[in-house]
């Protein structure tokens, strides 16, 4: 290749990395015209206390819950494909709850011990409690995504389309909660970060402000005793980096003229034990709109911003020639937002939004763009690439 022509080349390559760092900078910005993020508002937050006190829970759970109120009770609500389930004659079975989706929902330790909640992956889910500006503290669940990262619903961390004014005041964490007990510390945060669909009201939703497309947070969280969370306790995967998948390819899978996909729920619940443990759902999850997955679940309020996983548990030790071929475990899909409680006693259906693009992020997924805002902020919080 001549001098001349290679300089050429060359002048082509600087002028096509340019167009895509121009491009790169103008989808960077406009997604981070996409996030929101709030602070505490408490004049110490290494010290307040205020009604955020882990032990005990009791019926603070409960009370908590109803005030947020995410359970919607009206069949003809719901999307049509969801009804059609709930509807059918499936629903009648106890083995598939009252929404015709197979399900079992179990306490995570036994009765008498804390194992296996303490171990990893189970302890990378913990209990939340926020301090709401107008109603003193409630109750959600959450789970450890990065270093220093954890990810739950929006619902968690704000009053959708309050804007400013619905952003929580305070957030405490602690993972593997169980009977009052935080085996790991309670951990605080430095800052949430929700769409800006959530924060203003305008996301796409089937009923407003319960079923909606894009109900997720990401959460910064302080370092403790010199420590970041997720080198304490463990961090789940989102699809988002390295692996070089769209979500889309791994969540789920076309059977029939269902899309649907297995998943694993953890909360803590307060119908169980005062939400005081861990409780772990396992179900098969549909998609449904607006871009929601529900599964069959009776867990209720306080499971809230619960991760869904996939290939959830921890990897088998088999080395041979049949071993499994899919290292991608504990991947976080989703985070509980609502509930359906029917004429049937029991919450029989919890839905969620889906880690996904949709109507409102067409660049990049609801969650990666969050995180990637988050990451811009605190470089020493982010997943891994």
């Amino acid at each position: 290749m001549s001098a001349r022509h290679s300089k050429i080349v060359s002048a082509r390559l600087i002028s096509r990395a340019a167009l895509a760092f121009v491009a790169f900078a103008w989808a960077t910005n406009t997604l981070a015209n996409e996030v929101r993020s709030g602070q505490p508002r408490v004049a110490d937050p290494a010290t307040n206390q205020e009604s955020l006190n882990f032990a005990p829970s009791g019926p603070e759970s409960a009370s908590s819950e109803q005030r947020l109120d995410r359970t919607v009770s009206d069949l003809n609500q719901l999307p049509a494909k969801l009804q059609s389930l709930i509807a059918g004659p499936n629903g009648s079975r106890e083995a598939l709850g009252a929404g015709g989706i197979p399900f079992s929902t179990k306490r995570v330790a036994a009765l008498g011990t804390q194992i296996p909640t303490d171990y990893f992956p189970w302890r990378a889910t913990g209990k939340s409690l926020m301090l709401m500006p107008d109603a003193g503290s409630t109750v959600c669940t959450a789970s450890v995504i990065g270093p220093s990262m954890l990810v739950t619903a929006a619902h968690c961390v704000h009053s959708f389309g309050q804007e400013q004014a619905g952003f929580i005041a305070d957030y405490r964490f602690a993972p593997a909660f169980h009977e009052g007990h935080s085996p790991y510390g309670v951990w605080r945060a430095r800052e949430w970060y929700i769409p800006k669909a959530y924060y203003d009201g305008s996301d796409t939703c089937e009923v407003r402000g319960v079923v909606c497309e894009n109900d997720v947070a990401v959460i910064v969280m302080e370092p403790k005793d010199g420590k970041l969370i997720g080198d304490v306790v463990g961090q789940y995967r989102v699809l988002t980096y390295s692996e070089g998948l769209e979500e889309e390819d791994f969540s789920l899978a076309e059977v029939g003229d269902q899309s649907m996909v297995q998943i694993t729920q953890l909360g803590y619940p307060a119908l169980y034990y005062d939400g005081d443990k861990m409780i772990r759902t396992d179900s098969l999850g549909f998609r449904d709109i607006p871009n929601n997955v529900a599964v069959g679940s009776n867990q209720t309020g306080g499971s809230s911003g619960g991760p869904w996983l996939l290939n959830f548990g921890v990897d088998t030790s088999f080395t041979g020639d049949a071993k499994p071929n899919d290292d991608l475990s504990n991947v976080v899909v989703a985070t509980t937002s609502w509930g359906y409680r029917g004429a049937s006693a029991g919450n029989k259906i919890q839905g969620a939004s889906r880690f996904a693009k949709n109507s409102i992020f067409t660049i990049r997924s609801n969650v990666a763009t969050l995180i990637d805002a988050a990451c811009d902020d605190y470089p020493w919080s982010c997943p891994d690439d």
